[in-house]
């Protein structure tokens, strides 16, 4: 985050106003004394022009990285697939691996929310009230439950 701080010539109180956060918080996550909350990373992540994660993975990585993108807690992320959020937290934290019974939800939910190289991002999921899951923004707090 640094680095592209000092590459835009910003300072850490401008990009703390971009992030909505403290400028205290922003020079923590510089020196890596803590790590961002989950409601930032979504602007983290534009603010980086990328995901400072790996894309590619086993399934719960890819689970992860998408929730961290979109600011999504586990409840959220667990009503959109169709599982129950204990069940993701294990795929995310590799304790298990979706069983060939459930392997399907993930991997078909990972399939439509991936964009193709080269291609534009799809659509936003709709999750089971109709609700769009707008790519790479924060999710409304009073909506999502924090992990």
């Amino acid at each position: 985050m640094r680095k592209r701080r000092l590459d835009l010539g910003l300072l850490r109180r401008e990009v703390a106003e971009r992030l909505s956060a403290d400028t205290c918080s922003v020079t923590n996550w510089e020196l890596n004394r803590t790590q961002a909350g989950l409601k930032f990373l979504p602007g983290i992540v534009r603010f980086l022009g990328y995901a400072p994660w790996p894309a590619d993975g086993s399934t719960g990585e890819r689970l992860l990285g998408y929730r961290r993108e979109r600011g999504l807690s586990q409840s959220a992320l667990a009503q959109l697939i169709g599982v129950d959020p204990g069940t993701l937290s294990r795929w995310e934290r590799g304790y298990r691996v979706p069983p060939r019974k459930y392997a399907r939800l993930p991997e078909a939910f990972l399939a439509r929310v991936a964009p193709e190289p080269g291609s534009d991002p799809p659509a936003a999921p709709a999750d089971s009230k109709g609700l769009l899951c707008r790519p790479l923004d924060p999710a409304p707090r009073s909506a999502l439950g924090e992990s």
